[in-house]
């Protein structure tokens, strides 16, 4: 033992980053994706093997442009992102995962749950749970990993 102890540090979703990360890369590097199961109106879209596709980014959280956190409507809750998958080529909405990475060291600040609420082969919509703002979702940093998986032929 060298008697040296480094500690490294971790900003508050540095965990979730590596996970998603590491998850991208076993992936990749054992170049198969299967999937078990697809939503019920997809159950006649055959497909072999080699078209299914796993596709993943960030949408940043001071996106301003169509992309960006908007409000629903006047009350605290209605917030929601929409995020353009349609670079990932597919046939059939896919099969999404997606979370929120955000906050501040140390601090009380954190981002909210979300959930998935329109989605199609071109983009998806993410709405918070829990009451938030647009401002809270900036100020937070609230950016969403997502992960996409479905057919390109």
């Amino acid at each position: 033992s060298s008697g040296i102890n480094a500690e490294w540090p971790l900003r508050p979703g540095m965990k979730l980053q590596i996970f998603l990360l590491l998850s991208l890369a076993l992936l990749v590097l054992s170049n198969q994706v299967k999937t078990l199961n697809t939503p019920k109106d997809h159950r006649t879209f055959n497909s072999p093997p080699e078209c299914a596709r796993t596709c993943s980014g960030v949408a940043n959280h001071d996106q301003d442009n169509f992309y960006g956190w908007k409000s629903w409507g006047p009350g605290p809750g209605d917030v929601f992102m929409r995020i353009n998958i349609a670079g990932c080529g597919y046939l059939r909405p896919p099969i999404i995962t997606v979370t929120l990475s955000g906050g501040y060291l140390g601090g009380d600040k954190k981002c909210p749950s979300v959930y998935i609420n329109i989605f199609s082969r071109k983009f998806f919509h993410i709405t918070t749970v829990e009451n938030a703002s647009v401002k809270e979702m900036l100020e937070n940093r609230c950016d969403a990993y997502w992960i996409a998986t479905g057919f390109v032929c």
